[in-house]
């Protein structure tokens, strides 16, 4: 059942397909930071980690952030 509840796609990718327009550009807006910023940002801290011999933690980055509902 849980397995089947989980959609793996990109976190805040479906703006342009929501029904209220501004809704739609508040997630828009939202995911272009992610997706500019913020990933960038991690994948840099991940990496930096890494060649420092320590564990990097890369399930915050949005591609593992599973986009689902909560069963």
């Amino acid at each position: 059942m849980s397995l089947g509840s989980l959609h793996y796609d990109e976190l805040l990718d479906y703006g342009p397909n929501l029904y209220d327009k501004r809704a739609g550009a508040v997630t828009s807006k939202h995911y272009e930071l992610m997706q500019k910023v913020i990933k960038p940002l991690l994948d840099r801290r991940n990496k930096k980690r890494y060649l420092e011999g320590h564990l990097a933690y890369p399930f915050l980055t949005p591609g593992w952030i599973p986009n689902s509902i909560c069963t």
